[in-house]
């Protein structure tokens, strides 16, 4: 049996304008906006109020001497490294996957889809000036979050029968002196991370004037904070020492309820930031992470099948769950902590991009089994002890009474729940204790 022929892709999908250079709506022309006409990217845009984002699959091939003619492909990836992600059931979202791609940097003619749509009004050769990925860099310098795939299979595959797993840039590096560049993508996850993410978001606004311990209305400033970040009812925590329910019409502000969960009503002077307060009540867990990654962190809907996740809580769960967030938190903080108080174990499945959520539970009797018929071959399974792992007492401190707080208070908590494994503590001789801090 001849060996199989190895291929390996990468695809990237960049932003390009749809619009034509100074054709309405496109308002540049020459030289009102600019010396040259742009390059359909939103860096070289002279028109950003009507760029018309679409976007534009680039693809790159490993060079190799039999890649099909019928995939079109630059064969310039250099290396291809691929670390896949891992992940902590009942802990937290685990370790990050990694795709690290390194091209092999040359000349190109700045033709098709992507590329320069006015290359024959330039007064320049583009093979002769500049190389690919000089140009890259100078037209898509915004990669973060772009789409990107890794498909592997063998010669006589068709494109859509290969294996792709799914990634989105998040740095690069090059073009280097030794001609090469490299793009670096993460899964999913990255973008919850607490340098892109937060929950509830950072308000701006702030006491124009002092108000007292019984006053019930303020003012917002700057002017026009109240439309431009404001719910139009709620609760705000003043100055970091109050919280207030509210109504809200423009900057003007109507307190309904002064010490609201378990602050106290004090004096407040101007200057003293107005921050949201994101409230939680009686939810399923599935549904706030949702709301946590869609709202706070730009995961898009179509990577959250809630249907199969709602089924999953509900069926092996069935538990609402209420916190009080009146801080700016990392957004993967918060989902760590669900994570972990709800038992549940959530991952980037790279294969079908999609984030799947099992709640941990009993193993079923008929569950799939890996023996010599799915394994492959010469490949063997590896088992480790992890004795940093065992717990055999959970103390779990809970209904938070003051959420302006730290979380790590244990004075600012009503109640403990402690689940204790006797018959564990005998068989190893000794305790094993984790605490949970559940707002």
């Amino acid at each position: 049996m001849s060996e199989k022929l190895a291929l390996t892709y990468v695809e990237i999908d960049i932003p390009f304008c749809a619009l034509s250079y100074g054709v309405a709506p496109c308002t540049a022309s020459i030289p009102a906006t600019g010396a040259d006409k742009c390059y359909n990217s939103k860096v070289t845009c002279q028109d950003r109020a009507n760029f018309s984002e679409t976007f534009v699959t680039l693809r790159f091939a490993k060079a190799a001497a039999y890649l099909p003619t019928d995939i079109d492909a630059i064969p310039s990836i250099v290396a291809v490294e691929f670390s896949p992600g891992t992940i902590k059931p009942g802990e937290s979202l685990g370790e990050r996957s990694t795709l690290t791609v390194t091209f092999k940097d040359g000349l190109h003619p700045d033709t098709g889809p992507g590329y320069d749509k006015y290359r024959a009004e330039r007064d320049y050769d583009p093979v002769a000036q500049g190389t690919y990925w000089g140009k890259f860099r100078a037209r898509q310098p915004y990669l973060r979050g772009l789409k990107m795939r890794l498909i592997q299979g063998y010669l006589g595959q068709s494109l859509a029968d290969m294996e792709t797993r799914h990634f989105f840039a998040e740095s690069y590096t090059g073009p280097t002196m030794a001609g090469t560049f490299m793009i670096e993508a993460k899964d999913i996850f990255k973008q919850l991370d607490g340098d892109r993410a937060m929950a509830p978001e950072m308000s701006n606004g702030f006491l124009l004037a002092d108000i007292d311990n019984n006053d019930m209305a303020f003012t917002l400033s700057p002017a026009g904070i109240g439309n431009a970040e404001y719910e139009t009812s709620g609760y705000l925590a003043i100055g970091g020492k109050e919280i207030v329910s509210f109504t809200r019409s423009g900057d003007a502000v109507t307190i309904t309820g002064r010490a609201r969960f378990n602050t106290e009503a004090q004096a407040h002077k101007a200057q003293d930031r107005v921050q949201t307060v994101l409230y939680i009540f009686g939810e399923d867990v599935s549904n706030i992470l949702k709301m946590l990654w869609e709202d706070y962190a730009g995961v898009s809907e179509d990577y959250i099948p809630i249907d199969e996740w709602l089924t999953e809580t509900e069926g092996f769960l069935g538990t609402v769950y209420t916190a009080v967030i009146a801080e700016p938190t990392p957004v993967r903080k918060l989902s760590d902590e669900l994570i972990e108080q709800a038992a549940l174990c959530v991952w980037w499945d790279d294969l079908t991009a999609l984030v799947r959520l099992t709640v941990l539970r009993a193993i079923s009797t008929d569950a799939a089994l890996f023996d010599e018929h799915n394994r492959r071959k010469d490949t063997a399974l590896s088992v480790r002890e992890q004795p940093e792992k065992r717990l055999s007492q959970v103390w779990t401190y809970y209904a938070q009474i003051n959420p302006l707080k730290a979380l790590d208070d244990l004075d600012n908590y009503r109640s403990t729940a402690v689940t204790i494994d006797g018959e564990a503590e005998t068989n190893h001789g000794s305790s094993a204790i984790k605490v949970v801090l559940s707002r």
